[in-house]
C-alpha cells in the first residue's frame, strides 16, 4: 500500500483530512552549504533550540549532513518551511561577556584562536577549522530531511 492511500480514500468520501507533517526529524542541508559540518561532525553540545514560543534545552548533534539530537528532533515538530530556528550554543553563559573576558585576558589573540571551554575536547583539537568555511544555511534553504522539495 502506498503512503497516503487511506487519505486519498477519505478525500473521495468527502471527509476532512488534516495535513500531515513530519515530526522528530533531523535537519539537513546540501553538502556544499554545510561549511562547518565536516569540522563539527560528531560533536554534541548542550544547547537551546528555539522557534517562536517553543524552546528545547537538550543536546544537539552536528552531523556530516546537518543537525540532529534531542533538541533538534523536538523543535522539528514545530518547524514549517521558511521558518527560522535559533540555537543558543552557550545557554548558561553570556557570549558577549565571554568574548570580552577572553579579549582582556589575551589582547593580542585573534578571534579564530578562541575555543570556548564549553566545546567538547574532541572538537577543540580541530578548532579553528583549517578549511574554508561558510555559515550554516538559514531558512528556507535549511529544511527537514522529510520536507517536500521545492
Amino acid at each position: 500500500m502506498r503512503p497516503g492511500f487511506a487519505y486519498d480514500i477519505a478525500r473521495r468520501f468527502g471527509l476532512r483530512v488534516t495535513e500531515t507533517l513530519p515530526g522528530l526529524v533531523p535537519f539537513t542541508a546540501a553538502p556544499e552549504a554545510l561549511g562547518l559540518g565536516e569540522v563539527l561532525s560528531g560533536i554534541s553540545l548542550d544547547a537551546i533550540a528555539s522557534l517562536g514560543a517553543q524552546d528545547f534545552r537538550e543536546n544537539i548533534l552536528f552531523t556530516h549532513r546537518g543537525l540532529s539530537g534531542p533538541a533538534i528532533l523536538q523543535i522539528s515538530s514545530y518547524w514549517r518551511q521558511g521558518g527560522t530556528i535559533a540555537l543558543n550554543l552557550l545557554p548558561d553563559r553570556d557570549a558577549e561577556a565571554l568574548l570580552k573576558e577572553r579579549k582582556r585576558a589575551r589582547p593580542k589573540a585573534e578571534p579564530k584562536q578562541f575555543s570556548p571551554n564549553s566545546i567538547p575536547r574532541a572538537s577543540r583539537r580541530r578548532w579553528p577549522p583549517r578549511s574554508r568555511t561558510r555559515p550554516w544555511p538559514t531558512s528556507p534553504t535549511a529544511r527537514s530531511r522529510h520536507s517536500p522539495r521545492t
